[in-house]
């Protein structure tokens, strides 16, 4: 059953609903809409630029969570291009797989991203992280 959390007065509209704490179904339900999400979670993107020329750089990457996207999002509404180097530089991964470890760990990699890459191929990249991140809101959402 679900309970009406309230701060201060009844009917106000920053409520929201929960599950009583320590729910079973509660977990039950979170630990299945994490391994979902998890599972269609994971894209990669070729990049035939930093590769050799007959095998492009294949770029994996983990779609940004809700929160991760709502931080992006509120770069790109401040029309802070820098978005893309910061998704590139924090969901770019080396494999394929969840434990698979970043392509960029060090805070010169995001300068060098910044500065000193091709911004084109850096704004392709970001755009196509981004877009997962927007194609799993819109599947969770239904928008």
């Amino acid at each position: 059953m679900l309970h009406r959390l309230v701060s201060g007065l009844r009917g106000d509209p920053r409520a929201f609903f929960v599950l009583p704490k320590g729910s079973k179904m509660a977990s039950a339900i979170l630990m299945k809409a994490a391994a979902e999400f998890d599972g269609r979670r994971q894209g990669y993107i070729d990049v035939p630029e930093w590769g050799e020329p007959d095998k492009p750089l294949r770029i994996w990457f983990r779609a940004p969570s809700m929160r991760e996207h709502r931080e992006l999002v509120k770069k790109q509404i401040d029309k802070d291009i820098s978005v893309n180097a910061d998704a590139v530089f924090r969901f770019a991964r080396t494999g394929e797989g969840a434990d698979a470890p970043r392509m960029f760990t060090d805070l010169d990699d995001l300068k060098v991203l910044m500065n000193d890459v091709d911004p084109a191929i850096v704004l392709r990249i970001g755009t196509k992280i981004m877009k997962m991140s927007e194609v799993a809101k819109e599947e969770t959402t239904g928008n």
